[in-house]
């Protein structure tokens, strides 16, 4: 399967390119300012069943870590925090690896939040991507460059799981002011 380009209300059942459905995935996101100044963009993995948000949100507050120090969450590890948008030249920022057969819930919805004083106005370039983990290659890609004004966060997007762990997401692109702490309080406003 070629790289295909979403749009907003996009639902796509991710495939490899011999059409077998991708069960690993990484969910990434990258960003650039509109004045090459840093800005602390998060990607959160936030599951539709909450019960402890440090515990069951993936994010850079996560209290549950891998034997590498990596923030997770059962079936998913992030690649880390990225204060700046300065990691990749044209990549992702931050990832997210998925493996389908370890997920414990059947929707998560992918999230930025502008973490820093600034807002998603400030910032030029901003994409989510997602690849296949098992070989790399980029599956689809969903451009919300020069949108978002003076809201802090993005609801990117949502993987769902199916009955047999394949991997499916829709592009979302809603922008909203919830700030970090009102995520972590009531993730559920994000549904």
């Amino acid at each position: 399967m070629s790289e295909i380009t979403l749009k907003k209300g996009d639902d796509i059942t991710l495939k490899k390119e011999d059409m077998s459905p991708v069960k690993n995935l990484i969910a990434g996101i990258g960003w650039d300012s509109k004045d090459d100044k840093d800005v602390d963009v998060d990607l959160w993995i936030v599951p539709k069943e909450v019960t402890n948000a440090k515990k069951d949100i993936l994010f850079f507050q996560s209290e549950q870590e891998n034997s590498d120090g990596k923030k997770m969450i059962p079936g998913m590890v992030h690649s880390g925090d990225d204060l700046t948008g300065n990691v990749s030249e044209d990549g992702c920022d931050e990832m997210v690896h998925i493996k389908g057969e370890e997920l414990d819930q059947k929707e998560y919805l992918v999230v930025a939040n502008v973490y820093s004083g600034d807002v998603f106005g400030t910032i030029e370039r901003c994409f989510a991507e997602m690849i296949d983990q098992d070989t790399q290659k980029s599956l689809a890609k969903f451009d919300m460059s020069g949108e978002g004004g003076d809201n802090k966060t993005l609801v990117v997007g949502k993987i769902t799981v199916g009955d047999d762990k394949a991997l499916s997401f829709k592009a979302i692109g809603d922008y909203s002011k919830l700030t970090c702490d009102n995520i972590v309080n009531n993730p559920s406003e994000l549904f």
